[in-house]
């Protein structure tokens, strides 16, 4: 097994932002990663999350704190991405955050026990973490060199069809809508913890009524641009899993500013 990437040694938001163009002088940095309390992490939380049974809203925490990226700002943080800000209000609060909190309260003991480990490299780690308790890990490595803080500039974020942005929809946030506390949500999958590519199966057969399928699931069989990637993702769990380590990769990295040395691969 090749080497999990995860986007180590990157500068994370200290305290929340006055304002949405927060300069980077209000961000405490960390000098140097503590590469051995990275990897104890790592091996924490590869049983942790597992044994609390919280994978996909895992994987969702940090798939949502990268998605605030914005590509038409230069600037770090305000440009967003993958910098633990999702832990501040108001993007804590916000609606498509529901129940994001709870996610957020269930890592405090890890940051706790690993204080040397940033809020968004323990982010970077348990991403991974909570894809490999249910499947095969992204995997890949590459030079410090290739994964500078440009890597950011990434075309995810470019609108239209594409592998990038067909692979995450069956990523292994998906298994139950998010409801409030106290209800049940309804599933995507039968075995909401198990993450293949039954996602697209399933709404392609469409043999069970009792398995949600939103507007923006159902449009990947549907438009013509996502369709090829859907069919081939139906057919091929494989080759879903190859693209899906690479849109993984892409946006766990969104808007991140290495610190100095680059990324830390383990």
């Amino acid at each position: 097994m090749r080497a999990s990437v995860m986007p180590s040694n990157c500068r994370c938001m200290a305290r929340p932002p006055a304002a949405r163009h927060a300069r980077a002088t209000a961000v405490r940095v960390r000098a140097a990663v503590n590469v051995e309390q990275l990897k104890a992490c790592r091996q924490e939380l590869m049983t942790y999350v597992n044994s609390k049974g919280f994978n996909p809203i895992a994987v969702r925490l940090a798939w949502h704190d990268a998605g605030t990226y914005d590509k038409n700002v230069s600037e770090w943080p305000a440009r967003g991405g993958a910098n633990a800000s999702i832990r501040f209000k108001p993007e804590s609060g916000h609606g498509s955050n529901a129940g994001l909190t709870v996610a957020i309260g269930l890592l405090a003991p890890i940051q706790k026990k690993f204080p040397e480990v940033s809020f968004a490299d323990l982010r970077a780690v348990h991403l991974p973490a909570a894809s490999n308790a249910v499947a095969p890990p992204p995997s890949g490595a590459r030079t410090p060199s290739q994964r500078s803080s440009g890597v950011a500039s990434t075309k995810y974020t470019a609108v239209g069809p594409g592998v990038s942005t067909a692979s995450p929809s069956g990523r292994p946030d998906r298994p139950v809508t998010p409801k409030p506390v106290g209800q049940v949500g309804q599933s995507w999958t039968v075995n909401w913890l198990e993450f293949d590519n039954s996602y697209f199966t399933e709404i392609k057969t469409k043999r069970d009524s009792d398995l949600v399928v939103l507007p923006t699931d159902a449009c990947i069989f549907e438009d013509e641009g996502f369709r090829v990637y859907a069919e081939k993702y139906a057919a091929d769990n494989d080759l879903f899993f190859a693209d899906y380590a690479v849109s993984h990769q892409k946006l766990s990295e969104l808007g991140v500013e290495w610190e100095e040395g680059g990324p830390v691969t383990l």
